[in-house]
């Protein structure tokens, strides 16, 4: 029980990184995170997340919205991947907002399965990330947290 709700709570996080479809204020954290912030990033951690993982989102951002998303994320172990979102973000009208477009990522994972996830063009903060759960050099389980100042949103992902 405790599994699921956290999975679904990780999930929503990330899909409203990708591609809430929401125009907000961000705050992201200071001194900025970038690739460089995993210090022992390297290709064989970068490939032990690489695959297709199907996420689950919950969020509140600062103006008390609750959102909710399934997400899509394929990481292809070389630091970069794509992300499409579900959601029903929309405070107003229809609540459901079916797939985006893919949009690319990059990420960054240490040694311990700590590390970031960095959606494009600066649009959203980074997600923080732990991943665990190997099996057959591949991390079966990620858990992602939004960075963005005055956002509550976590997300839960496991790998197909």
């Amino acid at each position: 029980m405790k599994r699921t709700l956290f999975l679904t709570l990780s999930a929503c996080a990330l899909a409203l990184a990708l591609d809430s479809g929401v125009a907000r204020a961000q705050t992201c954290p200071s001194p900025p995170l970038t690739l460089s912030s995993c210090s022992t990033s390297n290709s064989t951690t970068l490939a032990e997340v690489s695959g297709t993982y199907v996420c689950t989102q919950v969020g509140v951002d600062n103006t008390n919205t609750v959102s909710g998303a399934v997400v899509v994320a394929t990481f292809h172990g070389d630091g970069t991947g794509t992300g499409t979102t579900a959601n029903n973000n929309n405070g107003a009208g229809s609540t459901f907002k079916d797939f985006s477009t893919p949009n690319a990522l990059s990420y960054c994972v240490n040694a311990d399965g700590t590390g970031y996830i960095f959606p494009s063009g600066g649009s959203s903060c980074p997600l923080a990330a732990v991943f665990d759960d190997k099996s057959s050099g591949v991390f079966l389980e990620g858990r992602l947290i939004d960075t963005t100042e005055g956002n509550a949103e976590a997300i839960v992902c496991n790998h197909q």
